[in-house]
C-alpha cells in the first residue's frame, strides 16, 4: 500500500496508467487546482499576473496551497465512499458535506437533519429548484463518483444525478454531473481523448442551454480551435463545464489544462477543480508537479483521503494496480 508521496516516486512502472494513479490524482486534482484557483478568483481576465504556481489567497487571507470548498466537498465524498466500502451512500455522503461545509443548502440539512431525508430534500427542491440556481457546486465534487465507478458507467451516471440532488436538485446541475462523469469513467478505462470526447459531443442533454452549447462540438478540433475570448469562467454550471473541457480537450498537459483554466480568473478555484478532476485521472499523480503537492495546506488530509480511496478503487476485482 502507498502511504506517503515519497512512495510514488520509487515505484518504476509508469503510473499515468494504473488504476491507483489515475485515483490518486483525480483526488489530489481537485485540491491543488482548487488552490492554483484561488488567488485569481472572482478576477477578471487579463487583470491579473499570470497564475504559474501556488499563491496567497488575499480575499480570504489564507496561504499558499489552501483549498477552499471544492475541494473538501471532494474529498468528503471520496470519504465516503471508503467508509462505505466502495457503494456511495446518500445519507453518508451529505452527513460528510455538512460537517465539511455551509452552503445555503448543507445549513438547510444540518438545521433538519438526516432522520427524514425525504423531507428534508423536498424543502431543497422547494427552494433550490430553480433555473438561477445552477450553481456548479455539486459538479465541482463530483469526479470521485466516476473513478469510484468506472467499471459500470451507467451506474456511475446514475449516481453522478443522486448526489448532485441534495444541495443541486435542478436539471443543468444533474445533467452536467451526468456527462462529466461518463468522462471520468472513460479516462479511468484509459481510452484516448479521441475517444473520450465523443461522450459530450454526444451526450443526450435535454437542458436548452447544454444541450445549445455542446451541439457546436463535434470533434476534438472544434475545443481546440476556440480561443480563451470564446469561453468564460462563470458560478453557472453551464460555463463551467464548458470551460473544463474546453482546456482538457485543447492543451497536452495537466498543468497546461489547468493553469488554463485558472487564469482566465472568474470563478477559477471551481473550474481549475472540474478541469483538474479530469485531468488527474487522465494524466496520473506524477502529473501534477511535486511542488505543487507538497505546497498543499493539510497535507496529512488528503494523503490520508486519497491513498485510502485509490486503494479501494485498486483494490477491487477485475482492476490493475
Amino acid at each position: 500500500m502507498i502511504t506517503s508521496l515519497h512512495q510514488l516516486q520509487e515505484i518504476s512502472v509508469p503510473m499515468g496508467q494504473t488504476t491507483h494513479s489515475r485515483a490518486l490524482g483525480a483526488i489530489w486534482s481537485t485540491c491543488v487546482a482548487d488552490a492554483l484557483g484561488g488567488p485569481v478568483q472572482f478576477m477578471k481576465p487579463n487583470t491579473f499576473p499570470r497564475v504559474t504556481g501556488l499563491g496567497y489567497i488575499e480575499k480570504y487571507r489564507k496561504p499558499a496551497g489552501s483549498f477552499s470548498d471544492d475541494g473538501s466537498m471532494t474529498l468528503a465524498l471520496a470519504k465516503s465512499f471508503i467508509d462505505s466500502g466502495g457503494t456511495y451512500n446518500q445519507t453518508l455522503a451529505i452527513q460528510y458535506w455538512t460537517q465539511w461545509n455551509t452552503r445555503q443548502s448543507l445549513l438547510i440539512w444540518k438545521r433538519h437533519g438526516l432522520d427524514d431525508v425525504e423531507a428534508t430534500q423536498r424543502l431543497v427542491d422547494t427552494k433550490l429548484e430553480k433555473e438561477e440556481r445552477s450553481g456548479n457546486g455539486s459538479l465541482m465534487r463530483v469526479s470521485p463518483v466516476g473513478v469510484a465507478l468506472f467499471r459500470d458507467a451507467d451506474a456511475a451516471r446514475r449516481v453522478a444525478r443522486v448526489q448532485s440532488v441534495p444541495t443541486h436538485p435542478c436539471l443543468a446541475c444533474v445533467e452536467s454531473c451526468e456527462a462529466f462523469t461518463l468522462l471520468v469513467c472513460k479516462a479511468m478505462n484509459g481510452e484516448t481523448k479521441e475517444q473520450i470526447c465523443e461522450s459530450p459531443c454526444n451526450f443526450p442533454f435535454t437542458h436548452p442551454a447544454l444541450a445549445s452549447r455542446f451541439a457546436q462540438y463535434k470533434n476534438m478540433n472544434d475545443f481546440a480551435v476556440r480561443s480563451r475570448s470564446d469561453v468564460q469562467s462563470t458560478g453557472w454550471v453551464v460555463d463551467t463545464l464548458k470551460v473544463a473541457l474546453w482546456a482538457f480537450f485543447k492543451y497536452d498537459s495537466w498543468a497546461d489544462c489547468v493553469l488554463a483554466v485558472v487564469n482566465l480568473g472568474g470563478d477559477s478555484d471551481t473550474a481549475g477543480t472540474v478541469c483538474g478532476g479530469l485531468c488527474g485521472v487522465y494524466y496520473g499523480i506524477d502529473s501534477i508537479p511535486e511542488g505543487w503537492r507538497m505546497g498543499m495546506m493539510n497535507l496529512p488530509l488528503i494523503i490520508g483521503i486519497s491513498d485510502g480511496f485509490a486503494d479501494l478503487v485498486s483494490s477491487q476485482p477485475g482492476t490493475g494496480q
